[in-house]
C-alpha cells in the first residue's frame, strides 16, 4: 500500500497578511536578463546606424518609423511632398539595412562548425606512396 504525501501549500496572500512579505517569490513577468541585454545591444546598433544617416533622412525615419506618423503627416511636418517622403524613406531604410549588415558581418563571417565532422586523427593522412592508415 502506498503512502500519500502532502505538500505544504501556503497562499501568497496568507504569507503577506502574516508577515507583510511573501515567503515565496512569484516569477517576474518581465523580460529575462538575456533578452534585455540583446535588446540593449540591438538598440545601440540601431542608434549608431541612424547617426550615420543624413540629418534630413534621420528626421523622416524618426517621424515615420519611431513615432509612426502617416506619410502625409511626415510630409506636412518636414515641408515636403508625400512622394519625396516615400523616396527619401526608401533610401534611408536601405542605408540602415546596409549599416546594420555591416555591424553584424563580423559575427556572420565566422565559419560555423560542421555538425558531426570530426577532426582528422593523427596518422590518418597517408604519406605519398603509402596506403592510408587503418584504425580498427
Amino acid at each position: 500500500m502506498r503512502r500519500s504525501y502532502c505538500r505544504l501549500q501556503q497562499s501568497l496572500d496568507a504569507a503577506r497578511a502574516a508577515d507583510e512579505r511573501p515567503l515565496i517569490d512569484p516569477p517576474d513577468p518581465g523580460p529575462l536578463p538575456e533578452q534585455m541585454l540583446l535588446q540593449g545591444e540591438l538598440r545601440a546598433r540601431l542608434e549608431r546606424a541612424q547617426l550615420a544617416l543624413l540629418e534630413e533622412w534621420r528626421l523622416l525615419v524618426l517621424l515615420a518609423d519611431v513615432h509612426e506618423l502617416a506619410y502625409e503627416e511626415v510630409a506636412r511636418a518636414a515641408g515636403i511632398s508625400v512622394g519625396t517622403v516615400k523616396s527619401r524613406l526608401s533610401r534611408a531604410r536601405a542605408r540602415l539595412r546596409e549599416e546594420l549588415r555591416g555591424e553584424l558581418r563580423p559575427l556572420a563571417a565566422q565559419p560555423a562548425p560542421l555538425c558531426g565532422a570530426a577532426a582528422p586523427r593523427s596518422g590518418s593522412v597517408a604519406e605519398p606512396g603509402l596506403p592510408p592508415a587503418r584504425h580498427e
